[in-house]
């Protein structure tokens, strides 16, 4: 009996040690294969300025990088050829010294690609043009801290690796999907519960074997297959051909099938991943002695339509108001010149959408930051 006892754990030994040592030969070499490349089973022409981080998607630092960008709007794909340099932080822009000059005040501005807006000249940039604006009255330097296709939950790591930039002033740049996570269809589509998805993500991000192998069959066939392709992309069909303009119905069909991305917004139980984010940052950023703003992006179906649905905005609104955090809701703005050509896509403005909003954030900035430093909970 103890023969057979010692068998079988000699026998469960060697397969756990065989299985472990396949698994770090596995490794080895797809890390041999991909450490120094970008991410594999990039399909968009922008993807070689990104890498891959224990915490996500991140730009590459010390970047000097020209190419085509491709968008999609209802009339069709939108191509594009910009420039993109890095600090050796993996920040837009020149490079940033750790201590502030003497009188100046820092601006950093978080958020996801409509923030990075990697598509444009970094000149035709609102982070830039707030910074040109406010320079023209104080001593004033603003950082873009955007990455693309980045939620709530990534965004509040990207200001943990920079607190020691130590800026006066973080403005978050909400938009309207930014509960989702990057490929956020576990949950929805394999039904993983939560604890599950987050080990998942865990595994991703250090591992370059789980990385191809999710990336490869997972998300790659779900994207594929019918069902798909229905969940992911069939707003954008809507967007061509629903009349969303002048009809509630229509505008509201085209909402629910956007459930997956922009339209996560008007999804009560996605708020709650939203506070939490929120109350996650505005603590780490008061622990730190930094000041807090936000501003809100619509889609632009919001702008162009008929008539106004702003739902998403009237709850980030009562959010901020309870707690005390100055917020630009800019769809207002945006609707008053709705007949003009600001976007190039769902969400991405074109350069007189950039010029648009660049006064209004730079007045936002200047009445709640600097002519009242003191002034609330968030002025310290």
């Amino acid at each position: 009996m103890k023969t057979t006892v010692k068998g079988m754990v000699f026998r469960l030994g060697a397969v756990t040690f065989s299985l472990i040592f396949a698994l770090g030969a596995l490794e080895l070499i797809f890390y041999l294969i991909y450490h120094d490349r970008e991410p594999h089973g990039a399909s968009v022409p922008n993807m070689p300025i990104y890498k891959e981080t224990s915490h996500g998607r991140r730009l590459r630092p010390n970047l000097d990088y020209g190419g085509a960008w491709i968008l999609q709007n209802r009339l069709g794909p939108v191509h594009l050829e910009s420039y993109v340099r890095t600090n050796s932080r993996g920040l837009r822009g020149r490079e940033i010294a750790p201590e502030k000059a003497p009188g100046f005040f820092r601006v950093m501005f978080l958020g996801d690609s409509v923030t990075l807006a990697d598509y444009l000249p970094e000149g035709d940039t609102f982070s830039y043009l707030v910074g040109n604006i406010l320079s023209e009255r104080h001593s004033v330097e603003t950082i873009n801290a955007g990455i693309g296709d980045v939620g709530i939950n990534e965004e509040i790591w990207v200001m943990r690796e920079n607190l020691d930039l130590k800026p006066d002033l973080v403005i978050l740049g909400f938009y309207l999907n930014d509960s989702r996570p990057p490929w956020g269809f576990e949950k929805e589509v394999y039904r993983l519960p939560r604890r599950l998805i987050e080990v998942s993500k865990i595994l991703e991000n250090h591992s370059y074997f789980y990385q191809w192998v999710w990336r490869r069959f997972l998300v790659t066939h779900y994207l594929r297959s019918e069902e798909g392709k229905e969940d992911r992309f069939q707003w954008i069909q809507d967007w061509q051909t629903l009349d969303w303009k002048t009809s509630r119905p229509g505008f509201d069909r085209m909402i629910a099938n956007a459930r997956f991305d922009w339209g996560a917004a008007w999804r009560d139980e996605e708020w709650k991943e939203i506070y939490a984010g929120m109350d996650e940052l505005r603590e780490l950023l008061a622990k730190n002695q930094i000041r807090f703003g936000m501003i809100i992006f619509p889609v632009s179906m919001q702008v162009e339509a008929d008539f106004w649905d702003d739902r998403p905005q009237r709850k980030m609104l009562a959010y901020c108001q309870a707690q005390k955090i100055p917020c630009l809701d800019l769809l207002p703005i945006l609707r008053a010149r709705r007949t003009e050509e600001l976007y190039f896509d769902q969400c991405h403005f074109a350069a007189p959408g950039q010029q648009l909003i660049s006064g209004p954030i730079a007045d936002f900035i200047e009445a709640n930051f600097m002519k009242n430093p003191g002034n609330g909970p968030q002025g310290f």
